[in-house]
């Protein structure tokens, strides 16, 4: 009796094998970066020249494989493996090191966030891959926030500033977000990636903002409602329980969330895929709940409430269109033939 042969798993292809290496080596020596970048002012400020000059070699080392891989490697796809990934790490690594090594200077950010964008920008036009989209939005992050701060430490008292910090970042929030997202599907290739990354992160960052905001006004409260010592009495005096001095600032979030919601449906349905709809569904389930939380709501039931009645209202539109659709319709017109 014949046996049949033996089925050995599939090989993967080569281009796929290479791009796991090519992974994995970016990944070691952007974590060599980041680390360098953590550990070298850690202690007392002064420069760990040690740590330092490592995260530059491993930096240069990322910037070196793109540039070989640029002039040596032959096949189109390996050579833009090679060019994207480690170029848009060693890019995002060259700020990182000039902000380490520089560390105190007035807008230290527009230095970083330039050299990071231009860089990123370069080597798009060499090799349009995401890995240069990536590393683009995070030095225009890092010019808009200290753009943000400058504008508001220069115009705005600071203490009104922190009482309302919550406010101002998640407006600038949303209009990185919309402005970014904007820009790339009118002129990058990969059109709505850079949405979905950014709507991503916007996701990410209310949602902290949100657990910190609420986390920092329970310990201002707790700390405000304990009361203090009066010498002249000689006794503590309790004080009432203080305000939730952020309130505002979360209504402002949950707000900013809702335009961000309405942005990104908008944006699915003018033909955009669905990751949109997903940032979307997962900013309206996770920001609501945890800016209830931070607020106290008194009546948790009310916010339930007006979600389900809002989702079961929408729901069932959809519900009666698709069951209009679905309805008897004449048939389709018969594809067009030439008369024998």
């Amino acid at each position: 009796m014949t046996q049949p042969p033996t089925q050995f798993p599939p090989v993967p292809s080569a281009p796929r094998t290479e791009g796991v290496i090519v992974a994995l080596g970016t990944a070691l020596l952007a974590t060599a970066v980041t680390t360098a970048a953590l550990w070298s002012r850690w202690d007392d400020g002064d420069l760990d020249v040690l740590v330092f000059l490592l995260g530059v070699v491993a930096t240069l080392g990322l910037l070196g494989t793109a540039g070989a891989a640029w002039r040596l490697v032959a096949d189109p796809e390996q050579r833009s493996n090679l060019i994207a990934w480690p170029g848009a790490a060693g890019v995002v690594g060259v700020g990182a090191m000039i902000a380490v090594g520089i560390d105190d200077m007035n807008g230290l950010g527009y230095l970083v966030g330039a050299v990071i964008v231009g860089g990123s920008v370069v080597g798009h036009l060499v090799v349009p891959r995401p890995p240069f989209v990536l590393s683009g939005i995070l030095g225009l992050a890092v010019l808009y926030l200290q753009l943000v701060s400058d504008l508001f430490e220069a115009g705005i008292d600071l203490d009104q500033v922190d009482d309302n910090v919550g406010m101002i970042m998640a407006i600038a929030l949303v209009i990185f977000t919309v402005v970014i997202t904007m820009l790339a599907r009118r002129f990058l290739p990969s059109a709505d990636f850079a949405g979905l990354v950014v709507g991503t992160g916007a996701v990410v960052l209310s949602v902290v903002m949100s657990v910190g905001l609420g986390v920092y006004a329970a310990i201002s409260t707790a700390f405000a409602g304990m009361g203090e010592w009066d010498e002249e009495t000689g006794e503590y005096v309790e004080s009432a329980t203080a305000d939730n001095v952020y309130e505002n600032d979360l209504w402002v979030l949950l707000i900013c969330g809702a335009l961000l919601v309405a942005f990104w449906l908008w944006l699915a349905w003018s033909g955009g895929p669905d990751g949109y709809r997903v940032i979307a569904l997962a900013q309206a389930a996770l920001l609501v709940p945890v800016v209830t939380v931070a607020l106290g709501a008194d009546q948790p039931a009310i916010w339930v409430g007006v979600s389900l009645v809002g989702g079961l209202a929408v729901g069932g539109l959809a519900l009666s269109r698709a069951l209009g659709l679905g309805g008897p319709m004449a048939p389709p017109p018969a594809a067009p033939h030439d008369t024998p």
